[in-house]
């Protein structure tokens, strides 16, 4: 089952990739602590015939079940011709594929360690081969195992074996069903944990073949070592010089593990020569070893090191095009058993990349026949990352100290795994040099490359992450990059065109937001898309990313662990001239963090998101963090005065003051809490004085600078905005003294107070940098500024400045709560919520959930008030933390294929006005609560497996309309069969009686004789008179000029392209919020 032995291609993974739910680490942790007596019954195997619909024996008398334990997705068959030679077993000639939707198996089993194997045959099952193979792309397939992303598994596209891969891993807790659902074999009680397996798209659709899950010794693997928030990836496992030991027919291996026969390893080097020794005996495992549960036919057989100077090993190259920072655990089995042979004879040196050891086999099995395990933890690769040549790891055994007299090395058997740990969410944490991200956090830095194949290091020293388990979408490589970024060269798409976040786990803190975005022609269709982004629930810019592309940057505070990049849904301007929507697309991300009082946080608050329009180098060149060599402790890039968009005049003409050659600093810079860097304030813009003379020409004197002005013209704001303008000066003139340089700064024409009279040499003297940051309110027509320096008069030196930096603030959206934030979390994964409907991000802003209506109570909190999702292809149950919402008024998930209960906890709302779960496979009883439900007015349960009816729902209360109907196991009313023919076709207490008739179809019995219609327009009316309803945010656009980053028209965009303020449940009044003029989350100061 080893990688190498089909040829898989690339496999990668990030640090870590949080795909949802965690694992819940301490009941792990908890279960650990218990005595192996005390786990629950053993697990027998699972095998699933994916795509199969019905179980199956193969040859070797194994059984698999047919395909199950999956949430969506499509089975199909492999085509005959392709496994015509009679080479592709037939469980490996069915699969189950996705195009969207949750693609994963979620396999319910008791708590323990289990050897997950997948298996993986293409061979063209979508027709869709030919289409990859002009970019010499075969299929490949994202894996992740209980929230880990592990790796991604390329296979070949037309291949007459199958591609094994398997895993070793804990179970986790599974979420409950509600109401004792059981959602596996055996006894509820014992269906405490899971497996989730899920395949995320990298080349073409994820798909696998067949599932196994195989339980192993909880101990097995060193456990109590590794923890059991580890996943171990296998990559190599070999019988040295013996045949290939499978899993089955049954006895083969007790771990269910898959051996290559040594000469099976073509990957190993020819030097490798090895001479096959014969067991004389039966080998013994010491009971140490024991719950590794090995093979005695390991043993049988052993390599044995030929030529003179008894040297040989394993070399593996070509495996691992991984990150070098990655660790590995390598296992080498060892047994005497050639006969006559004691302690001392032979004695060899073991060499695996870097480390030694000696090892006498019989000295320290304690004898001959016995087995021996060596293992090696936190084993780094050799070789480059990603270069040409690869990585590997080489196992080299020699006769101790090169002594000849003795045997030569023998060896049994090589493992070696990736350790994949769960933790810090892929983030590259820097260490503390005193020059650090300072107050309140560390210097978290995350960048990913979006939709790259591999980890790496680029020109700069920084390291990026792929971008695998972060997010749905599925990557391309960009046709016309236009630049010479790494990350520029690949981008993730999302045909999905509503919403798709990126949540990163980070500590909290305030970070710095870097985003590159360029089209780059990737589907070859020369079609730029119009999209929106946002940073921590706070909408950005809609943009256009033609090429070369350009930066995004926002800071922002990240208050719950978890740093969030969006990308929203484009109407009108993200359609094509065919009416086709465009996907979106991004680059990269970068997540820095800074100090956090860094930009006046103090006065802007947490709840501010600070978006970058300008950062200017005035007077110098272009520098920072990705562009230049050398450090930016505030990780910003610094533009030019030509490239960041500003048009720059001066009075009488434009000048350039310099820092002194002998001066080999300026006071005050990289200091916290901005961390300003010395290679801005190098430079200055300024001006010519009145008698024309140069910056530094000739000694200046009172009155020379009258008249004098540096002006810049910014523009592309939104009308009415607040901004933050900060500036950077520093006095660079040698001897200045105070009021020989006083200025003034003024904003479209008016002078700005805390701008008045700026005298750098009188205030901090020269060589000293000092900042000056002046909050700006926008006239409502307003979107551009004029910002002048003037010289005040009898000045004798022009203004000067450094550097100018202009954000745009904007508001967080009102999200909802922690809790109602993890409710809906669950209502996701229990629902099955497929990914075509962009269930991401927070559930209210920027952009409301699909089917999902909110308001904003009377402190600022988001409240969710409608669910309605009715024929989404819903596939799971409906969880108990749904009562959570205790704002719900309306609940639709009607038309779909929801099992399991009603659980009780759903009688909990206080505000539920209408219930439609009609029409899926719902059983159990009625919760009894439901009859005496304060505000609900409608409830329809007909077309389920409902067996028990509450007392008091039948007759129907007054003002109820209720809906039985096509209850197979009620009986008694219109619509449902007679008691009689029911309960003779059935088991005794199966069915439900209702002995009294119901309502018309139109009234409830005793009702007012209100209509459905009428009643669901009450519930209508009752909601658009509770609060505001938030179903979509209201970007706010601009046209980023700085990096050449294109946008449409500002006016334009808000007034025809982004009707986000509109409702987004069908059946529900379109137009329930007005926007009026401007978006309501633009700051205004």
């Amino acid at each position: 089952m080893t990688r190498h032995t089909h040829t898989p291609g690339t496999r990668v993974r990030p640090q870590r990739a949080s795909l949802g739910v965690a694992v819940a680490l301490a009941a792990l942790l908890a279960l650990w602590a218990r005595p192996a007596s005390a786990f629950l019954a053993p697990q027998d195997p699972i095998r699933v015939d994916c795509g199969s619909v019905e179980g199956s024996t193969d040859a070797d008398g194994i059984m698999w079940l047919p395909d199950q334990y999956f949430a969506n997705g499509t089975a199909k068959s492999i085509q005959p011709t392709y496994y015509a030679g009679g080479l592709l077993k037939p469980v490996d000639r069915t699969l189950r594929y996705w195009e969207v939707g949750d693609s994963c198996y979620r396999v319910p089993v008791t708590p323990g360690r289990y050897l997950v194997r997948l298996s993986f045959s293409y061979n063209n099952f979508d027709n869709n081969y030919y289409n990859l193979l002009p970019l010499n792309l075969d299929p490949s397939v994202g894996v992740s195992i209980n929230d880990y992303f592990v790796e991604v598994v390329g296979i070949k596209g037309l291949n007459t074996t199958a591609y094994y891969t398997d895993y070793i891993v804990f179970s986790q807790p599974a979420a409950t069903t509600g109401d004792g659902a059981n959602n596996g074999h055996g006894n509820a009680s014992q269906q405490q944990h899971e497996i989730s397996v899920c395949f995320l798209p990298f080349q073409g659709n994820p798909f696998v073949n067949s599932l196994q899950v195989l339980p192993m010794d909880t101990d097995a693997y060193f456990a109590s070592t590794t923890g059991v928030n580890v996943v171990l990836s296998n990559w190599v496992r070999i019988n040295a010089g013996g045949a290939a030991i499978g899993p089955e027919p049954s006895g083969s291996d007790p771990g269910h593990r898959t051996w290559d026969a040594d000469v099976a390893t073509s990957k190993s080097d020819p030097w490798v020569q090895m001479v096959a020794a014969t067991s004389a005996a039966a080998v013994t495992v010491p009971a140490s070893w024991e719950s590794f549960s090995l093979p005695s036919d390991l043993f049988t057989t052993a390599r044995v090191a030929g030529g003179k100077s008894k040297t040989t090993g394993y070399n593996f190259t070509g495996l691992f095009p991984v990150d070098q920072d990655n660790e590995f655990m390598v296992l080498l089995y060892f047994a005497e058993i050639e006969a006559g042979v004691g302690v001392g004879e032979r004695v060899m040196d073991v060499w695996v990349n870097g480390k030694w050891t000696t090892i006498d086999i019989a000295e320290r099995a304690g004898g001959a026949n016995t087995a021996l395990v060596y293992s090696l933890n936190r084993v780094k690769l050799g070789g480059v990352p990603n270069s040409p040549d690869g990585q590997w790891l080489a196992v080299l055994l020699r006769p101790a100290g090169g002594d000849l007299r003795l045997r030569a090395p023998m060896i049994s058997g090589v493992e070696v795994y990736e350790v994949i740990y769960g933790g810090d969410g892929g983030a590259t944490t820097g260490g503390s040099d005193g020059a650090g991200a300072g107050v309140g956090g560390g210097d978290t830095q995350i960048r990913i490359d979006c939709g790259g194949q591999y980890n790496y290091t680029d020109s700069m020293g920084f390291a990026w992450s792929a971008d695998y388990g972060y997010s749905s979408g599925a990557p391309a490589i960009v046709v016309e990059p236009g630049n010479d970024f790494e990350f520029s060269k690949s981008l993730r798409y999302f045909p999905s065109a509503r919403i798709n976040c990126y949540d990163v786990p980070v500590p909290k803190g305030r970070y710095l937001f870097r985003m590159f975005f360029n089209y780059g022609n990737y589907d070859q269709l020369s079609e730029t898309p119009t999209f929106g982004f946002g940073v921590e629930g706070a909408p950005m810019v809609a943009l256009q990313p033609d090429a070369p592309g350009g930066f995004q940057e926002a800071v922002a505070f990240v208050e719950d662990g978890e740093a969030s990049v969006c990308l929203f849904g484009h109407r009108e301007g993200g359609a094509n001239s065919n009416g086709v929507m465009l996907p979106s697309v991004i680059n990269s991300i970068e997540i820095l963090q800074v100090n956090n009082n860094a930009y006046e946080s103090a006065r802007y608050g947490r709840d501010l998101v600070l978006y970058d329009y300008y950062r200017v180098n005035a007077g110098g060149q272009a520098f920072g963090e990705g562009l230049t060599a050398g450090k930016e402790l505030g990780h910003r890039q610094w533009g030019d005065e030509t490239t960041s968009g500003v048009t720059l005049r001066c009075n009488p003409a434009c000048d350039n003051e310099f820092l002194p050659q002998n001066v080999a600093s300026v006071k005050g810079v990289d200091a916290q809490p901005d961390a300003i860097p010395l290679e801005l304030v190098k430079t200055a813009r300024t001006a010519r004085t009145r008698a024309g003379a140069a910056a530094g020409a000739v000694a200046a004197k009172a009155g020379d600078a009258d008249g004098s002005v540096v002006a810049y013209n910014l523009t592309g704001f939104m009308p009415g905005e607040g901004l933050a303008i900060f500036l950077r000066f520093a006095e660079l003139r040698s001897g200045v003294k105070a009021g020989e340089r006083v200025f003034s700064v003024y904003l479209n024409g008016e002078a700005v107070p805390a701008g008045k009279g700026i005298d750098l040499a009188g205030k901090v003297g020269p060589f000293a940098l000092f900042s000056l940051n002046l909050p700006y309110q926008l006239a409502p027509e307003g979107s551009w500024v004029s910002l002048e320096l003037r010289a005040d008069k009898g000045s004798a030196l022009a203004p000067i400045v450094s550097g100018v930096e202009v954000y745009g603030l904007m508001e967080r959206g009102p999200a909802v709560s922690a809790d109602t934030l993890a409710a809906m979390a669950e209502v996701k994964r229990a629902l099955q919520v497929p990914e075509s409907l962009s269930w991401q991000g927070d559930p209210c802003f920027p952009l409301a959930w699909t089917g999902v209506n909110c308001t904003v109570d009377g402190m600022g909190v988001a409240q969710i008030e409608i669910i309605s999702l009715p024929n989404v292809a819903l596939n799971g149950s409906i969880p108990p933390a749904i009562s959570q919402l205790t704002s719900l008024v309306s609940l639709n998930l009607s038309r779909n294929a929801l099992t399991g209960p009603i659980p009780a906890a759903i009688t909990a709302f206080p505000h539920l006005a209408s219930l439609d779960l009609s029409f899926n496979q719902l059983n159990g009883s009625i919760p009894a609560g439901m009859a005496s439900m304060p505000s609900l007015h409608l409830l329809y349960l007909n077309d389920n497996d409902l067996a028990g009816v509450p007392q008091g729902l039948v007759p129907a209360p007054s003002g109820l309309t209720l809906s039985l109907a096509n209850n197979p196991y009620l009986c008694g009313t219109d619509g449902l069969q007679s008691c009689d023919s029911a309960a003779a076709a059935a088991p005794p207490g199966t069915f439900t009686a209702i002995p009294l008739p119901p309502p018309s179809p139109s009234t409830s019995s005793g009702s007012s004789g209100m209509s459905t219609g009428v009643v669901v327009g009450i519930v209508i009316a009752a909601l658009c008179g509770m609060a505001l309803l938030v179903s979509g945010g209201v970007f706010v656009w601009r046209r980023q000029q700085r990096r050449q980053m294109v946008f449409s028209d500002s006016e334009l965009m808000h007034q025809n392209m982004f009707p986000y303020s509109k409702s987004n449940t069908r059946g529900f009044e379109e137009d329930s919020v007005s926007a009026g003029s401007g978006s309501p989350y633009v700051h205004v100061l």
